[in-house]
């Protein structure tokens, strides 16, 4: 149980120091950034050594939003939709039988398509819809110009920093079980 915990303080703080330095490159509101290495980091920590890290996905995205000077029920939403994507993610990846070595195209188009698209989307729409309901955003600022641009750079960030960490896995065959 002591290292169970070890593990989730761990990847808590490590969500945390990532998203700072993801928070220090905001540029319109200071909730919203062009990059997020935790969203990469969050996958490979559940795709490379379990479910079971969830809670550090959740204290960490909480945390890291609670210093944005979010209410505790935004900051705690956001940190769902962050923490759901993680879980989703990592739980298509599975589902489809992705292989962390990136051998084949299938496990790179799977990683795309799954990872990279489909679960960003739960994090976006629960993130979104939490600052709209707070009255951080407004939903009419969000159609067209550079929020475009945003949703396009989160998907390629994601999918590289990911990569290079499930990669970096399978190379040094990093494990913290047992």
């Amino acid at each position: 149980m002591r290292k169970y915990l070890l593990k989730i303080v761990l990847l808590a703080f490590i969500y945390i120091v990532s998203a700072k330095f993801g928070l220090s490159l905001a540029y319109s509101v200071k909730q919203v950034t062009l990059v997020w290495p935790p969203t990469g980091i969050s996958l490979a920590a559940l795709v490379i050594f379990g479910f079971d890290l969830w809670p550090g996905i959740l204290v960490g995205a909480f945390i890291s939003n609670l210093t944005t000077n979010e209410t505790i029920p935004i900051a705690f939403w956001i940190a769902i939709g962050n923490t759901l994507e993680a879980v989703v993610g990592a739980y298509l990846l599975r589902f489809f039988k992705f292989r962390k070595s990136f051998e084949k195209i299938r496990d790179v188009l799977v990683f795309i398509v799954f990872a990279a698209v489909i679960s960003t989307m739960v994090s976006a729409t629960i993130g979104t819809a939490s600052l709209i309901f707070g009255g951080i955003i407004f939903l009419f600022g969000l159609i067209g110009g550079p929020e475009i641009f945003w949703g396009i750079w989160l998907l390629l960030q994601q999918f590289l920093y990911g990569l290079e960490l499930v990669k970096l896995n399978s190379i040094f065959d990093i494990s913290l079980k047992g």
